[in-house]
């Protein structure tokens, strides 16, 4: 191991590489143009200290996309089947198109397009025969 590199265990890694397979898939079906929130990952997916924090950076890695955890309550723990004693969180993502620069330019073009085409369309109309 190299310096600087955190030990995880099988199971841990498991948990990490599980959170990226599911997020690269809302990432892949995601077109919102607004601010949308998709849950993750249960509470009976543990994410360690380690694997969150490589995780978050991986999420931040894409531009619009940010992570977040939120701490769950004894009766969700209980219905999500978690069985640890400790902490447990839900793992959310969240998309905003205004903050991914690709995307806002593409809104630019989408924009730009409605508008000239709106333009043809009146000026065809409005043309004296």
């Amino acid at each position: 191991m190299s310096e600087g590199e955190v030990y995880k265990s099988a199971e841990a890694q498991r948990c990490e590489n599980l959170a990226m397979e599911k997020f690269d898939a809302v990432m892949g079906s995601t077109t919102a143009e607004a601010v949308k929130n998709y849950p993750l990952l249960k509470p009976s997916c543990h994410l360690t200290r380690a694997c969150w924090s490589s995780f978050c950076r991986f999420v931040k890695c894409h531009p619009g996309w940010t992570v977040r955890r939120r701490a769950c309550s004894p009766d969700e723990k209980l219905a999500s089947g978690c069985s640890t004693k400790g902490a447990a969180f839900f793992v959310d993502v969240s998309y905003d198109a205004k903050k991914n620069p690709a995307a806002k330019q593409l809104r630019k073009d989408n924009r730009r397009k409605r508008t000239d085409g709106d333009d043809n369309n009146n000026n065809a109309t409005t043309t004296p025969q």
